[in-house]
């Protein structure tokens, strides 16, 4: 028998998928309230150091590698389970409640795999079979889909998505949740907590999903953050809000906060990672929805950033050495439910209100008063605040406002950007996108964002918060801007 006809009659002994009418979230979760995890490389477990931060620390465990296609099944016929099944013994040997990523994932699909639709998508439903039977009772929740759209809505391009569409997401949740009826379905997807034609499309594509049957439990929202351009709590609260909707629970799945280029100092990059993590896990615990917030990473020095970014990276709870970081207790008190609390100090008050372009006025609504911005000439056009003093190094900053955007005396739905442009004493004026949100029916939302220097506060001349965005045609307004430095959390 040829090797393509061995592989035929192979997947020929896929199980039949059979669709049920398990409701989404209609399956208890497993460990309770509201969860830290932590991602762990495949050997981390047998460190006795690294084991006594994640019993310390973390309730929840997720295998960066282990459980990936391309690492359990690297030739056709057999699964090779042996370092798979030792990560998932040792984890639940600590207490922990055990996150499977993931099982389908176009970054991680075995080379063998074949162009044949029929044979793909048998072989897709074998593996995920084997899979999840396999860890049934053993493993709580799975990543089923990962990262299946493109940055504009629409399905990323790879083999699956070419060869069998949106109905080979559909195959794989019908065989997971055939062969573990209790553990948690996850869609995972990158770049959908900032608003966008992503989150727009993920937003969709679930809800397809779900019209149709499918039994999808969650969204999973990844959380790898950049420190040049945070997610705001406002973002992340939407985000959550947006998925929770529909009647699905949520989680940020792989929390961490990278940066490229550097900022001018440690201390301000901690503060800024800070109060990124305490955003996210104050978020997930005041959302009823949210199933826990997972770190990508125990220490910098096991982050795939050192890899994959330049300049120093510190994008977990613990440096290189094992220390805690400022984020660790700024995820303490997050998962407890305390918001980010702000210093009565405000930069706002010694800042002048400004449009960028356009002609402004100051019109009453709402029993606010409104900088209004008309006839912009650019799309970047907008009002805004210009801050030249109170600046302090090691510090991160609440920026609030309320922003509006109006068309035609109508409600424009259309994102609308918060960005910060910070112009040096020396050197090139950077931006900074701090949020991108959408005004609801009323043209107006409250925007809460994060916000840290990437130079030195000597040198800074000026940091001017404006709006902008979506075209040039649309009025934007902006009222009850408040920039205040945040309290940092010192300890537990």
């Amino acid at each position: 028998m040829t090797a393509p006809a061995l592989l035929a009659a192979w997947l020929a002994s896929a199980p039949a998928v059979a669709k049920t009418s398990v409701h989404p979230g209609s399956v208890p979760l497993a460990g309770g309230p509201v969860v830290l995890g932590v991602a762990l490389p495949t050997r981390s477990l047998d460190k006795k150091r690294a084991v006594e931060l994640v019993r310390q620390t973390f309730t929840s465990a997720t295998p960066e590698v282990a459980l990936k296609w391309s690492e359990v099944q690297p030739r056709p016929y057999l699964h090779q389970l042996d370092r798979a099944d030792a990560w998932v013994d040792t984890a639940r040997d600590q207490a922990l409640r055990v996150r499977g990523h993931t099982l389908v994932w176009h970054g991680a699909l075995p080379r063998w795999l074949p162009d044949d639709p029929d044979l793909l998508r048998a072989a897709m439903i074998q593996h995920v079979s084997t899979m999840v039977g396999r860890y049934a009772g053993r493993v709580a929740e799975w990543d089923v889909v990962n990262e299946p759209l493109a940055e504009d809505g629409g399905l990323h391009d790879d083999l699956l998505n070419d060869r069998l569409g949106v109905q080979w997401m559909a195959d794989a949740f019908y065989t997971a949740r055939q062969a573990d009826p209790d553990a948690l379905l996850f869609l995972n997807e990158t770049d959908i907590t900032r608003g966008g034609p992503k989150q727009d499309g993920a937003v969709d594509l679930v809800t397809r999903l779900l019209h149709e049957g499918v039994p999808i439990d969650g969204v999973g929202l990844q959380l790898h953050v950049d420190a040049d351009h945070p997610v705001s709590r406002t973002e992340m609260e939407v985000a959550l809000q947006r998925f929770a909707d529909l009647g699905l629970k949520v989680a940020f799945t792989e929390l961490d906060v990278r940066t490229e280029a550097g900022f001018a100092d440690t201390d301000t990059l901690d503060a800024l990672h800070r109060v990124v993590v305490q955003d996210a896990t104050a978020a997930c615990a005041r959302q009823p929805a949210c199933t826990g917030a997972t770190v990508w990473g125990l220490t910098d020095a096991d982050s795939w950033l050192r890899l994959r970014m330049s300049g120093e990276q510190r994008p977990t709870l613990f440096d290189s050495r094992g220390a805690p970081k400022p984020a660790l207790y700024g995820a303490r008190a997050g998962t407890a439910g305390q918001p980010v609390a702000m210093q009565s100090t405000e930069l706002a008050a010694s800042g002048a209100r400004v449009a960028t372009g356009g002609s402004a006025a100051q019109v009453g609504r709402g029993g606010q008063s409104w900088m209004v911005v008309r006839h912009r000439d650019e799309t970047w056009a907008g009002p805004g605040l210009r801050v030249t003093e109170g600046w302090a190094d090691g510090t991160a900053y609440r920026v609030a406002l309320a922003a509006g955007a109006w068309q035609a005396s109508e409600a424009a739905a259309a994102h609308v950007q918060l960005t910060a442009r910070v112009e040096p004493r020396r050197g090139p004026v950077t931006w900074h996108t701090l949020a991108v949100v959408t005004p609801g029916a009323e043209g107006a939302v409250d925007v809460a964002a994060s916000f840290a220097l990437p130079v030195h506060a000597r040198d800074v001349e000026a940091v001017t918060f404006y709006l902008e965005g979506p075209g040039s045609d649309v009025v934007l307004a902006a009222a009850d801007w408040s920039v205040r430095p945040v309290v940092p959390v010192d300890g537990p």
